[in-house]
């Protein structure tokens, strides 16, 4: 069996608390040998702190070490580098979105296609047990409604908490803008971010299980930090998506499924606090309530994505989150540009 090399590009919260946990975890499957982020003194640390990692100072020397099998995109933007490694001929794991702009996020999973490499996206709800296990109790054209929720005032906190000392949480002012969509107004581009940055988790767990969603509605407050949305689909299923600016220690992110004769409630655990895993009850209409609690270790999900990653390379295949992500990145993009500012 092939243990496969990891070059990593982006050592900020995503890799110290997510990523490096889950690869070290796996030392049959993955070896990382490589680092690179904009700030050197961030690589410096991980290769004095593992041996078998080397600190890059410029990410060519990943893209052309020809041991490196995969490289994990974990930095704010991800297109040119994405490019750059399929160039390469590497295998790519990337952090979510791809990009704000579908018409690349299109264009590299085709090429990915069709140089036949592996491009996994970091869908990390696509592989919680809880979730699938909570999606078995209902019949789908049984459902009426659903409401989705998230507010979200820890992330930074909550990376500080686990990021090595003195490190700043985010390093944004080093890196160039995001790549945005032509034609777009101000607060569409706003409710495009807040739709693929903080509530990517939420659509996709949406998009996995619900086809053909459309968009009927979608308002942005005036400062432009909270939304709502309002999907359906051609079963006359309504699905009410809220995402709001809270205060600082505050994480909420649930969801609701409203049946003709269950209701469900799923809660779901930051993928930084490493305490709880994502939590569900199901209620039927004559009372009777059943809890699923999902007693697999938090980190669980993300060792399942890079197992799952590991077996995709080894047979030579992608998984379904490229196109799960595509849907949601179609998705958002309708909504953000049929998006309405409150009190206008």
């Amino acid at each position: 069996m092939k243990t496969f090399n990891v070059g990593i590009i982006g050592c900020g919260g995503a890799a110290f608390c997510i990523h490096l946990p889950a690869l070290t975890s796996l030392p049959d499957f993955f070896k990382i040998t490589r680092v690179y982020d904009v700030d050197y003194e961030r690589s410096s640390f991980l290769s004095n702190k593992y041996k078998s990692i080397t600190a890059c100072k410029k990410p060519e020397e990943i893209f052309e070490d020809k041991n490196i099998d995969i490289v994990a995109i974990l930095s704010h933007n991800h297109e040119e580098l994405i490019n750059k490694a399929l160039d390469a001929g590497k295998n790519i794991f990337t952090e979510k979105p791809i990009s704000l702009d579908i018409s690349y996020t299109r264009s590299l999973i085709e090429k990915a296609k069709k140089l036949d490499l592996v491009l996994e996206v970091g869908l990390m709800r696509l592989y919680d047990q809880a979730i699938k296990n909570f999606y078995k109790n209902f019949l789908m054209k049984d459902l009426v409604s659903g409401i989705i929720y998230k507010a979200d005032g820890s992330d930074q906190r909550t990376r500080g908490s686990l990021m090595p000392k003195n490190f700043k949480v985010y390093n944004f002012n080093k890196t160039d803008a995001p790549i945005v969509p032509s034609n777009i107004y101000e607060h569409q581009l706003d409710a495009l971010k807040i739709l693929l940055w903080s509530g990517i988790h939420l659509l996709t767990t949406l998009c996995e299980y619900f086809q053909n969603l459309v968009v009927d509605y979608c308002e942005i407050n005036k400062s432009r930090s909270s939304l709502v949305c309002i999907f359906s689909n051609e079963l006359g299923q309504q699905f009410t998506l809220n995402i709001i600016e809270t205060q600082v220690n505050v994480y909420i992110e649930e969801m609701s499924l409203i049946g003709k004769n269950l209701i469900g409630n799923i809660k779901f655990s930051s993928p930084y606090l490493l305490g709880s895993g994502t939590k569900s009850s199901v209620i039927s209409t004559c009372g009777t309530k059943t809890k699923y609690d999902n007693k697999v270790d938090c980190k669980s999900p993300f060792i399942q994505m890079w197992t799952s990653i590991f077996e995709n390379i080894t047979n030579e295949k992608n998984s379904k989150s490229a196109e799960i992500l595509l849907r949601v990145e179609c998705l958002a993009n309708v909504a953000a540009k049929k998006c309405v500012v409150r009190g206008k």
